[in-house]
């Protein structure tokens, strides 16, 4: 009989722990769950952004190429500020922090899950490199003597035009080859990080659709 309770009561705390264990696995795959989610809607914002800059440019370059000094101003200064937009992708890492810090990443049922999780947060700084250098093509573009001559932050914003400055001078602007350079850098930053952002939505949606396939 004391065997017997022996083996019951281990039976009973291993069948305790095994229950704890699930309930935990379920809790991170939750979070983990909820975080892509977070960062799929992030990833779509960061796209459209990116996409909107890109084609902007595109479409500034082409009507400079093919109508010159006739371009219309505030289609111009539409695209102009379409090229500048930027955005930042911040991953949602806290479940991934808390599963790698405390050592529960064992705890996942799926091997490949663990290796998509491991490959996408180790991606996520070249993606910030990628941001890094439109950041700074941006800001040589905006800073240039070329742009500050022709186009300026103060004749193609509608507001401070308002306070007495002249619209951009568009009309020279297809003349200008170092503009048009830095046009053309900003714009092709914006397809890098563009083609980044697009890498990153695939990786989420195979993640996401791994965690709905891993969970209970």
């Amino acid at each position: 009989m004391i065997v017997i309770s022996v083996l019951v009561a281990l039976g009973a705390d291993a069948w305790w722990e095994s229950r704890g264990e699930l309930a935990k696995t379920d809790a991170y795959l939750a979070a983990l769950g909820r975080d892509f989610d977070q960062m799929s809607a992030r990833v779509e914002a960061s796209i459209a952004t990116s996409r909107n800059g890109y084609e902007s440019g595109r479409s500034l370059l082409a009507a400079l190429a093919t109508q010159g000094s006739a371009v219309d101003p505030q289609q111009a200064s539409r695209w102009m500020f379409g090229l500048f937009g930027y955005e930042v992708f911040s991953p949602s890492a806290g479940a991934y922090q808390a599963l790698t810090t405390s050592g529960d990443i064992d705890l996942l049922p799926d091997e490949a899950l663990k290796q998509d999780l491991a490959d996408f947060f180790g991606a996520t700084q070249d993606y910030s490199s990628t941001e890094a250098v439109l950041a700074e093509t941006r800001l040589a573009l905006s800073t240039s003597e070329a742009f500050r001559n022709t186009a300026g932050l103060h004749r193609l914003s509608g507001d401070l035009r308002a306070l007495g400055f002249d619209g951009p001078a568009v009309n020279e602007w297809a003349a200008s080859e170092a503009l048009l350079n830095d046009i053309a850098s900003v714009t092709l930053s914006q397809a890098f990080a563009l083609g980044d952002y697009e890498d990153l939505r695939d990786q989420i949606a195979v993640i996401r659709e791994r965690l709905g396939v891993t969970k209970r």
